[in-house]
Protein backbone atom coordinates (compact mmCIF):
# COMPACT_ATOMS: atom_id res chain seq x y z
CA UNK A 1 0.00 0.00 0.00
CA UNK A 2 1.06 3.36 -0.75
CA UNK A 3 1.25 6.19 2.07
CA UNK A 4 -1.02 9.56 2.23
CA UNK A 5 1.69 12.07 0.95
CA UNK A 6 1.50 13.22 -3.00
CA UNK A 7 5.24 11.85 -4.42
CA UNK A 8 4.70 14.06 -7.04
CA UNK A 9 3.77 17.60 -5.11
CA UNK A 10 4.60 16.55 -0.94
CA UNK A 11 0.91 17.28 -0.20
CA UNK A 12 -0.66 15.17 2.52
CA UNK A 13 -4.31 13.48 1.93
CA UNK A 14 -6.93 12.17 4.80
CA UNK A 15 -7.68 8.65 2.54
CA UNK A 16 -6.58 6.64 -0.68
CA UNK A 17 -9.00 7.93 -2.19
CA UNK A 18 -8.69 11.01 -2.10
CA UNK A 19 -5.31 10.93 -2.98
CA UNK A 20 -6.31 8.79 -6.68
CA UNK A 21 -8.72 11.73 -7.29
CA UNK A 22 -5.79 14.56 -6.81
CA UNK A 23 -3.23 12.25 -8.95
CA UNK A 24 -5.79 11.99 -12.21
CA UNK A 25 -7.17 15.61 -11.55
CA UNK A 26 -3.69 17.55 -10.90
CA UNK A 27 -1.28 15.47 -12.28
CA UNK A 28 -3.04 14.13 -15.17
CA UNK A 29 -2.10 10.53 -14.44
CA UNK A 30 -4.01 7.11 -13.96
CA UNK A 31 -3.13 5.48 -10.76
CA UNK A 32 -1.65 2.47 -12.12
CA UNK A 33 0.80 4.96 -14.12
CA UNK A 34 1.51 6.61 -10.32
CA UNK A 35 2.26 2.87 -8.73
CA UNK A 36 4.21 1.67 -11.18
CA UNK A 37 6.54 4.66 -11.03
CA UNK A 38 6.66 4.93 -7.25
CA UNK A 39 5.49 1.75 -5.77
CA UNK A 40 5.93 -1.24 -7.89
CA UNK A 41 8.42 -3.83 -6.85
CA UNK A 42 9.87 -6.45 -9.09
CA UNK A 43 7.71 -9.25 -10.92
CA UNK A 44 4.49 -8.07 -8.61
CA UNK A 45 2.96 -7.60 -11.33
CA UNK A 46 3.57 -11.52 -12.24
CA UNK A 47 1.75 -14.30 -11.12
CA UNK A 48 4.35 -16.74 -8.64
CA UNK A 49 2.77 -20.13 -10.17
CA UNK A 50 2.78 -19.52 -13.94
CA UNK A 51 4.37 -16.75 -14.25
CA UNK A 52 1.23 -14.41 -16.57
CA UNK A 53 0.93 -10.87 -15.73
CA UNK A 54 -1.55 -10.12 -12.87
CA UNK A 55 -4.03 -7.33 -12.59
CA UNK A 56 -3.55 -4.15 -11.55
CA UNK A 57 -6.25 -3.62 -8.50
CA UNK A 58 -5.92 -0.37 -7.00
CA UNK A 59 -3.38 2.30 -4.90
CA UNK A 60 -4.39 0.72 -1.89
CA UNK A 61 -3.71 -2.71 -2.91
CA UNK A 62 -1.53 -2.84 -5.67
CA UNK A 63 -1.68 -6.13 -8.23
CA UNK A 64 -3.07 -9.06 -7.81
CA UNK A 65 -0.88 -11.49 -6.16
CA UNK A 66 -1.97 -14.50 -8.64
CA UNK A 67 -3.51 -14.15 -12.59
CA UNK A 68 -6.86 -16.53 -11.90
CA UNK A 69 -7.91 -19.10 -9.39
CA UNK A 70 -6.90 -22.29 -10.72
CA UNK A 71 -2.85 -20.35 -9.89
CA UNK A 72 -4.53 -19.44 -6.39
CA UNK A 73 -5.59 -22.91 -5.69
CA UNK A 74 -2.00 -24.50 -7.04
CA UNK A 75 0.23 -21.84 -5.13
CA UNK A 76 2.24 -23.97 -2.20
CA UNK A 77 2.16 -20.78 -0.11
CA UNK A 78 -1.99 -20.28 -0.28
CA UNK A 79 -2.02 -24.34 0.56
CA UNK A 80 0.36 -23.86 3.73
CA UNK A 81 -1.78 -20.36 4.60
CA UNK A 82 -4.74 -22.66 4.77
CA UNK A 83 -3.59 -25.69 6.73
CA UNK A 84 -1.97 -22.83 8.94
CA UNK A 85 -5.17 -21.20 9.47
CA UNK A 86 -7.19 -24.76 10.03
CA UNK A 87 -4.12 -25.39 12.86
CA UNK A 88 -4.83 -22.13 14.13
CA UNK A 89 -8.75 -22.32 14.29
CA UNK A 90 -9.76 -25.76 14.78
CA UNK A 91 -6.42 -27.81 16.04
CA UNK A 92 -6.61 -29.68 12.79
CA UNK A 93 -5.29 -29.63 8.91
CA UNK A 94 -8.55 -29.65 7.48
CA UNK A 95 -11.72 -27.62 9.11
CA UNK A 96 -13.98 -30.89 7.54
CA UNK A 97 -11.92 -33.11 10.47
CA UNK A 98 -13.74 -30.27 13.28
CA UNK A 99 -17.21 -29.86 14.37
CA UNK A 100 -16.74 -26.51 14.84
CA UNK A 101 -14.80 -26.40 11.41
CA UNK A 102 -17.72 -27.67 9.42
CA UNK A 103 -20.03 -25.73 11.18
CA UNK A 104 -18.30 -22.84 9.88
CA UNK A 105 -17.93 -23.88 6.56
CA UNK A 106 -21.51 -24.85 5.59
CA UNK A 107 -22.56 -21.50 7.57
CA UNK A 108 -20.18 -19.20 4.88
CA UNK A 109 -21.94 -21.66 1.97
CA UNK A 110 -25.72 -20.84 3.07
CA UNK A 111 -24.82 -17.29 3.22
CA UNK A 112 -23.63 -17.05 0.18
CA UNK A 113 -26.90 -19.52 -1.44
CA UNK A 114 -28.51 -17.13 -0.17
CA UNK A 115 -26.87 -13.91 -1.86
CA UNK A 116 -27.31 -16.15 -5.18
CA UNK A 117 -31.04 -16.78 -4.27
CA UNK A 118 -31.39 -12.85 -4.43
CA UNK A 119 -30.14 -12.24 -7.36
CA UNK A 120 -32.06 -15.16 -9.07
CA UNK A 121 -35.28 -13.22 -7.87
CA UNK A 122 -34.12 -10.24 -8.77
CA UNK A 123 -33.45 -10.92 -12.36
CA UNK A 124 -36.79 -13.08 -12.50
CA UNK A 125 -38.79 -9.68 -11.63
CA UNK A 126 -37.05 -8.35 -14.03
CA UNK A 127 -37.80 -10.27 -16.84
CA UNK A 128 -41.01 -11.67 -18.17
CA UNK A 129 -40.31 -13.59 -21.14
CA UNK A 130 -38.89 -16.22 -19.11
CA UNK A 131 -39.26 -18.66 -16.10
CA UNK A 132 -37.71 -21.56 -13.87
CA UNK A 133 -34.82 -19.20 -13.78
CA UNK A 134 -31.72 -21.33 -12.38
CA UNK A 135 -28.11 -20.76 -10.97
CA UNK A 136 -25.92 -23.39 -12.05
CA UNK A 137 -22.31 -21.89 -11.51
CA UNK A 138 -20.63 -19.07 -11.65
CA UNK A 139 -20.63 -19.18 -15.65
CA UNK A 140 -24.06 -20.85 -16.10
CA UNK A 141 -28.11 -20.17 -15.90
CA UNK A 142 -30.84 -22.37 -17.13
CA UNK A 143 -34.16 -21.44 -17.29
CA UNK A 144 -37.47 -22.04 -19.79
CA UNK A 145 -38.27 -19.15 -22.47
CA UNK A 146 -41.85 -18.31 -22.63
CA UNK A 147 -41.41 -17.23 -26.15
CA UNK A 148 -39.57 -20.04 -27.80
CA UNK A 149 -40.69 -22.70 -25.07
CA UNK A 150 -37.25 -24.05 -24.89
CA UNK A 151 -35.55 -24.87 -22.05
CA UNK A 152 -32.22 -23.01 -22.03
CA UNK A 153 -28.59 -23.66 -20.69
CA UNK A 154 -26.37 -20.83 -22.10
CA UNK A 155 -23.77 -18.61 -20.15
CA UNK A 156 -24.56 -16.73 -17.16
CA UNK A 157 -23.04 -13.12 -18.09
CA UNK A 158 -25.10 -12.96 -21.55
CA UNK A 159 -28.71 -14.22 -19.47
CA UNK A 160 -27.75 -11.26 -16.70
CA UNK A 161 -26.57 -8.80 -19.27
CA UNK A 162 -29.68 -8.72 -21.63
CA UNK A 163 -32.09 -9.40 -18.72
CA UNK A 164 -30.28 -5.96 -16.92
CA UNK A 165 -31.00 -4.33 -21.19
CA UNK A 166 -34.22 -4.90 -20.85
CA UNK A 167 -33.90 -7.82 -23.70
CA UNK A 168 -34.89 -11.19 -24.02
CA UNK A 169 -32.20 -13.79 -22.58
CA UNK A 170 -32.53 -16.50 -24.80
CA UNK A 171 -29.95 -17.02 -27.66
CA UNK A 172 -32.49 -18.86 -29.57
CA UNK A 173 -35.32 -16.02 -30.04
CA UNK A 174 -32.89 -13.20 -30.24
CA UNK A 175 -29.38 -14.49 -31.46
CA UNK A 176 -26.17 -12.96 -30.63
CA UNK A 177 -25.33 -11.26 -34.28
CA UNK A 178 -29.36 -9.86 -34.30
CA UNK A 179 -28.48 -7.24 -31.71
CA UNK A 180 -25.70 -5.74 -34.14
CA UNK A 181 -26.64 -3.11 -36.56
CA UNK A 182 -26.70 -3.07 -40.10
CA UNK A 183 -23.97 -0.45 -39.91
CA UNK A 184 -22.47 -2.28 -37.21
CA UNK A 185 -22.24 -5.50 -39.54
CA UNK A 186 -20.44 -2.86 -41.83
CA UNK A 187 -17.84 -2.35 -40.31
CA UNK A 188 -17.35 -5.72 -38.94
CA UNK A 189 -17.05 -6.59 -42.47
CA UNK A 190 -14.97 -4.00 -43.73
CA UNK A 191 -12.32 -4.99 -40.65
CA UNK A 192 -11.84 -8.48 -41.92
CA UNK A 193 -11.26 -7.13 -45.23
CA UNK A 194 -8.24 -5.58 -43.95
CA UNK A 195 -7.07 -7.86 -40.73
CA UNK A 196 -6.85 -11.39 -41.27
CA UNK A 197 -6.03 -13.12 -37.47
CA UNK A 198 -8.68 -13.90 -35.06
CA UNK A 199 -12.12 -11.44 -35.10
CA UNK A 200 -14.66 -12.51 -32.48
CA UNK A 201 -18.17 -10.57 -32.93
CA UNK A 202 -20.77 -9.69 -30.01
CA UNK A 203 -18.02 -10.91 -27.88
CA UNK A 204 -19.74 -10.99 -23.81
CA UNK A 205 -16.87 -13.25 -22.22
CA UNK A 206 -13.31 -10.79 -22.67
CA UNK A 207 -14.69 -8.12 -20.54
CA UNK A 208 -18.06 -9.20 -18.64
CA UNK A 209 -20.31 -8.58 -18.78
CA UNK A 210 -20.37 -5.78 -20.98
CA UNK A 211 -20.02 -6.67 -24.63
CA UNK A 212 -17.16 -5.46 -27.28
CA UNK A 213 -18.97 -5.43 -30.17
CA UNK A 214 -15.38 -6.42 -32.77
CA UNK A 215 -12.69 -7.49 -31.13
CA UNK A 216 -9.23 -8.48 -32.20
CA UNK A 217 -7.66 -10.79 -29.18
CA UNK A 218 -4.53 -11.05 -31.33
CA UNK A 219 -3.64 -7.44 -30.92
CA UNK A 220 -5.72 -6.29 -28.29
CA UNK A 221 -7.62 -3.96 -30.19
CA UNK A 222 -11.43 -3.55 -29.98
CA UNK A 223 -13.92 -1.17 -31.90
CA UNK A 224 -16.90 0.05 -30.87
CA UNK A 225 -19.81 1.14 -33.06
CA UNK A 226 -21.95 3.99 -31.40
CA UNK A 227 -24.75 4.28 -32.56
CA UNK A 228 -26.17 8.30 -32.95
CA UNK A 229 -29.40 7.45 -30.91
CA UNK A 230 -28.38 4.54 -28.49
CA UNK A 231 -24.80 5.94 -27.65
CA UNK A 232 -26.49 10.06 -27.56
CA UNK A 233 -23.93 11.69 -29.96
CA UNK A 234 -22.94 14.60 -28.58
CA UNK A 235 -22.89 15.95 -31.17
CA UNK A 236 -26.56 15.97 -31.25
CA UNK A 237 -27.90 15.36 -27.71
CA UNK A 238 -27.48 17.70 -24.64
CA UNK A 239 -26.39 16.02 -21.06
CA UNK A 240 -29.96 16.17 -19.91
CA UNK A 241 -32.03 14.67 -23.13
CA UNK A 242 -33.85 11.59 -22.35
CA UNK A 243 -33.17 8.36 -24.09
CA UNK A 244 -35.79 5.64 -23.13
CA UNK A 245 -35.57 5.55 -19.61
CA UNK A 246 -32.07 6.96 -18.46
CA UNK A 247 -30.60 10.71 -19.88
CA UNK A 248 -27.52 11.32 -21.95
CA UNK A 249 -24.89 11.81 -19.31
CA UNK A 250 -25.70 8.42 -18.07
CA UNK A 251 -25.15 6.54 -21.38
CA UNK A 252 -21.98 8.54 -21.61
CA UNK A 253 -20.70 7.65 -17.86
CA UNK A 254 -21.79 3.87 -19.05
CA UNK A 255 -19.27 4.42 -21.93
CA UNK A 256 -16.40 5.94 -20.50
CA UNK A 257 -16.45 3.16 -17.61
CA UNK A 258 -16.06 0.80 -20.95
CA UNK A 259 -12.66 2.59 -22.00
CA UNK A 260 -11.35 2.13 -18.37
CA UNK A 261 -12.59 -1.85 -17.70
CA UNK A 262 -10.81 -1.86 -21.44
CA UNK A 263 -7.79 -0.38 -19.89
CA UNK A 264 -7.36 -2.14 -16.89
CA UNK A 265 -6.94 -5.91 -19.37
CA UNK A 266 -4.84 -4.33 -21.72
CA UNK A 267 -7.54 -3.54 -24.22
CA UNK A 268 -7.30 -0.28 -26.73
CA UNK A 269 -11.38 0.66 -27.33
CA UNK A 270 -11.54 2.56 -30.79
CA UNK A 271 -15.43 3.89 -30.90
CA UNK A 272 -16.72 4.67 -34.23
CA UNK A 273 -19.15 7.11 -34.54
CA UNK A 274 -22.18 6.13 -36.64
CA UNK A 275 -22.67 9.92 -38.08
CA UNK A 276 -18.78 9.36 -39.77
CA UNK A 277 -19.43 6.20 -40.78
CA UNK A 278 -22.56 7.82 -42.83
CA UNK A 279 -20.72 11.05 -43.75
CA UNK A 280 -17.28 10.22 -44.11
CA UNK A 281 -16.67 6.91 -44.51
CA UNK A 282 -13.36 6.76 -46.34
CA UNK A 283 -11.40 9.09 -43.92
CA UNK A 284 -12.93 6.70 -40.73
CA UNK A 285 -11.71 3.34 -42.60
CA UNK A 286 -8.67 4.53 -42.84
CA UNK A 287 -8.63 5.82 -39.56
CA UNK A 288 -9.44 2.34 -38.56
CA UNK A 289 -6.97 0.47 -40.93
CA UNK A 290 -4.23 3.04 -39.07
CA UNK A 291 -5.40 2.36 -35.77
CA UNK A 292 -4.93 -1.80 -36.78
CA UNK A 293 -1.55 -1.13 -38.31
CA UNK A 294 -0.46 1.11 -35.43
CA UNK A 295 -1.39 -2.18 -33.07
CA UNK A 296 0.14 -4.73 -34.77
CA UNK A 297 3.68 -2.82 -35.11
CA UNK A 298 3.27 -2.20 -31.35
CA UNK A 299 2.94 -6.17 -31.06
CA UNK A 300 5.57 -6.74 -33.38
CA UNK A 301 7.86 -4.37 -31.50
CA UNK A 302 7.02 -5.90 -27.81
CA UNK A 303 7.68 -9.83 -29.30
CA UNK A 304 11.34 -8.11 -31.05
CA UNK A 305 12.37 -6.83 -27.75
Amino acid sequence: MCDLVCKKCNLPFVNIRVLGVHIKRTHKMETKEYYDTYYKQPDEDKCPVCGKPTTFRSLAYGYNHHCCRECISKDTKVKEHKVQTCLDNWGVTNCFHSPNGRKQFYKIGTSKQKMIDRAVNKLMDSCDTIKNLKYIDKDTYSFDCTCCGEHRVQEHYITAHRIYNKLNPCLNCLPKNSLSSGLEKEMATYIKSIYSGIIIENDYTTIKPRELDVYLPDIKLAFEFDGTYWHTDPSFYKADDKIGNRQAKDVWKHDKMKYGICNRVGIKLIRIKEFDWRKKLEQTKEYIKTRIDENIKNITNKIVQ
